[in-house]
């Protein structure tokens, strides 16, 4: 636990500093920083974004988080994580590239819950997980 509340705890200065050590952060007065939080479904912007607010700010959520890929739907409002710097957060929903490379990639995506179950079938991704934990003898 303790690693993880470290990592977060970076997350904003090492945010501050790459903007202010970037050649476009002095092209404009304007203090506060707006940042998008992009990735693949499922994989815990939202949750990323309630924990910075949580600790930067100790406020509640403010945005919805689930077990499934596509609760956020599309970037809504900005979401403030921090004081001091002035910090906003757009939450973004998942992104896929257009294709994937292959079936067992789509079936790896599918185990980590980044597309639903039912576009890939219940059954093959048990079986598919079933053949990866034997093929790497884990039979735990």
């Amino acid at each position: 636990m303790v690693p993880c509340v470290l990592g977060l705890l970076q997350i904003i200065p090492m945010v501050t500093e790459l903007i202010g050590s970037s050649y476009r952060y002095h092209r404009a007065e304007c203090l506060e920083y707006c940042i998008m939080v992009i990735g693949v479904p499922n994989v815990g912007k939202s949750s990323l974004i309630n924990s910075l607010r949580r600790q930067h700010l100790r406020k509640g959520k403010a945005a919805r988080v689930g077990g499934e890929p596509g609760i956020t739907r599309a970037v809504m409002s900005r979401i403030q994580v921090c004081e001091r710097p002035l910090m906003f957060l757009l939450d973004t929903p998942g992104v896929l590239a257009p294709r994937i490379g292959s079936v067992e990639m789509g079936l790896k995506l599918a185990l980590c819950g980044t597309v639903l179950d039912h576009l890939v079938g219940e059954e093959t991704m048990a079986d598919y997980l079933l053949y990866t934990l034997n093929k790497q003898q884990l039979f735990g």
